[in-house]
């Protein structure tokens, strides 16, 4: 593969990280408003969210959840049939009620979107950036040294 083709590593990784931070946030933000809605006895929970500072992230927790997700040979394959756009989940596989638990598992993870109101599933920025990165590596798997097309040993 040319280098004008191959993707730019620093970018690839950028787009990863950028929406993975994107995820985890989101995330805290809806955990914030879950725990708001809590009723507590006596008022607030002590300690919540009153320091102000933000609270630290197991990186490493969150890389790993994605790419355990995003490793299953069967979520790589319904994440690039989601590639070219979104799919009902009717159209995602016999078994339903197997369809409707991976994509929860993949919403979960931040990799598919799927509205509650909808049995439509699309691609998740961060769904977008797992795929580009596996792009990226099997680009780099497949490049020939010497030009000839065959796979690099």
């Amino acid at each position: 593969m040319s280098a004008t083709v191959e993707p730019d590593a620093g970018r690839v990784l950028d787009a990863l990280a950028g929406n993975l931070r994107a995820r985890v946030r989101e995330q805290r933000r809806a955990e914030e408003r879950l725990a708001g809605f809590a009723f507590r006895e006596g008022g607030p929970a002590v300690g919540s969210g009153e320091s102000g500072a933000a609270p630290a992230t197991d990186w490493r927790y969150y890389l790993a959840r994605t790419f355990r997700e995003a490793s299953e040979p069967a979520t790589l394959a319904l994440l690039l049939r989601l590639r070219d756009g979104g799919a009902s989940l009717r159209d995602l596989g016999e078994d339903h009620l197997a369809v409707a638990d991976q994509v929860g598992r993949l919403a979960t993870a931040g990799l598919v979107s799927r509205p509650l109101d909808s049995e439509r599933v699309s691609l998740a920025p961060l769904g977008e950036a797992v795929l580009a990165l596996y792009d990226a590596l099997e680009a780099r798997l497949t490049a020939s040294p010497d030009g000839d097309g065959s796979p690099a040993p």
